[in-house]
């Protein structure tokens, strides 16, 4: 199990929730899937779990 601080609920739009720290990233567009090719998974990971 790993517990992980999860601040933000999206990422420059792109929904991240208990799954995408799983390894599942889930996006509604093209605008969502180049957020997440030009980010790359660990970063917008990353985003997501950083305090604000």
């Amino acid at each position: 199990m790993l517990a992980v601080l999860h601040t933000q609920s999206h990422v420059e739009g792109v929904a991240v929730n208990a799954l995408g720290f799983a390894g599942s990233l889930f996006v509604r567009d093209d605008a969502q899937h180049r957020v997440v090719q030009t980010l790359g998974p660990m970063e917008l990971l990353t985003q997501a779990s950083r305090r604000a």
